[in-house]
């Protein structure tokens, strides 16, 4: 393996016995981005974690694009779903926050409306009981992840073949939670299956034709692989839990960690107040009021810098590529810690601080390398849910901070980051809410 500037990489070969190896490699890449050993051990659990993720989870083959689900209409569709159950939330809200005496963990509150959305808006699943099914779907999420991290506390179970690992206590466990994410998920693709072979195949462009939105399930059902056999419906399950555990977890985390951040610096979260307030003022807001809030956007995206959802990803090279005057292999993986990267002080000055001005496309001179800040990754494999995520988060932000005030709870004044899949916290983000009068 080899350290290459901001890279890991890691030959193609078997790591089944050497997974510590990974993390020892990628901790050390960490550290040589940052100077710091805080982003060091970040290095450590993050890379640990994905290599235990790229050993739970089968390959999905070549099928057609799903970007589709999230263009220009498709959004407009699903923002207006998304202002409406915001409005219930934000309404509900207040309610929740007396019951636990004025603080919440926002990071926990959030989850339940992230989720709700996405299985609403993406997944067009209008089930009375869809309430109990996104709570159903966060515990077995947040069940499998915790698993897999007491796997990799486990070197007995670390170096387990799945097919041992799956008779041990803990991967009992995870095996559990994962039947209660397939049979959800399952139930989901079953059900409008039958809605499909009842109306015909003429179902996805009678819809598109009634004005409705083919939502990200549609997509999938109607899409084949490249060889121009149908995806099973295995497949579209694994998409399925993970669209909805990466929409939600991701979201959730970064939503709770931009509150934080707002909470410690009350001149940038009064600033996000007023331009919320301001648009928030002409009605539901389209897609063009949600680009006025820029100042919400700086705050989101600085707030994403200092605490990526997602720490570290993986490529791997289809073919031999120079990186840094190093020719690497073709099937090499490439290992890329965002978290490193984001505060690396030879691309940030001051990383450590909260700056949102960073952001400021109108700032004179502004410049930023687009490889600096890589919230969604980069190039042809980022996130294609990257324009929801995007709209998602401008809309929520402001619905909560036109609505209410974040502050840190006495004595508290700092979270502690956990590196699983997605960046967690130790305790949580407790913060004191307040409802803002309306004037």
């Amino acid at each position: 393996s080899t350290a290459v500037g901001n890279l890991v990489c890691c030959p193609p070969v078997d790591f089944s016995l050497a997974r510590p190896l990974l993390g020892i490699l990628i901790c050390f890449s960490a550290y040589l981005w940052t100077g710091g050993w805080h982003v060091f051990w970040v290095g450590v659990e993050v890379s640990i974690h994905l290599s235990a993720l790229t050993r739970m989870v089968p390959p999905w083959p070549h099928v057609a694009h799903k970007a589709p689900a999230f263009h220009f209409n498709s959004l407009a569709n699903y923002l207006v779903q998304s202002s409406e159950l915001a409005d219930d939330y934000v309404e509900g809200l207040p309610a929740i926050v007396e019951a636990k005496g004025g603080i919440i963990d926002v990071m926990a509150e959030v989850a339940n409306l992230t989720a709700s959305i996405l299985l609403k808006s993406v997944f067009s699943y209008n089930n009375k009981d869809v309430e109990d099914w996104g709570a159903k779907f966060i515990r077995a999420a947040q069940g499998a992840d915790d698993t897999l991290a007491n796997r990799l506390d486990n070197p007995g179970q670390l170096l387990a073949p799945n097919w041992i690992y799956k008779h041990m206590e803990g991967g009992k466990r995870y095996y559990e939670h994962k039947a209660i994410l397939d049979n959800l998920c399952m139930a989901m693709i079953t059900e409008r299956r039958a809605i499909v072979e009842k109306e015909g195949p003429s179902y996805f462009t009678d819809k598109a034709a009634r004005g409705e939105t083919l939502d990200f399930l549609d997509i999938v059902l109607s899409s084949t692989n490249l060889d121009g056999t149908p995806a099973s419906d295995d497949l579209i399950c694994g998409q399925c839990i993970t669209f909805i555990a990466a929409g939600f977890g991701t979201t959730t985390t970064a939503l709770g960690y931009t509150l934080y951040c707002l909470a410690l610096h009350k001149d940038h979260q009064e600033k996000c107040h007023e331009e919320a307030k301001q648009v928030l003022a002409e009605g539901q807001p389209d897609l063009a009021a949600l680009k006025k809030l820029k100042h919400v956007s700086m705050c989101f995206k600085e707030a994403t810098r200092l605490y990526p959802p997602i720490p570290a990803i993986a490529r791997d090279l289809t073919e031999d590529t120079e990186i840094n005057g190093v020719m690497v292999d073709a099937g090499t993986t490439i290992i890329v810690t965002i978290y490193g990267c984001h505060h690396n002080p030879a691309v940030w000055k001051d990383p450590e601080a909260f700056k949102p001005e960073r952001f400021d496309t109108e700032a004179p001179g502004y410049v930023m390398d687009p490889f600096a800040w890589i919230l969604y990754s980069a190039g042809p494999r980022n996130c294609v849910g990257q324009k929801y995520a995007d709209m998602q988060s401008r809309l929520l932000l402001a619905k909560l901070l036109n609505t209410f005030e974040f502050s840190v709870v006495e004595g508290v004044t700092n979270v502690r980051p956990v590196p699983k899949i997605v960046l967690q916290s130790e305790d949580g983000v407790k913060l004191r809410v307040t409802h803002r009068k309306i004037t």
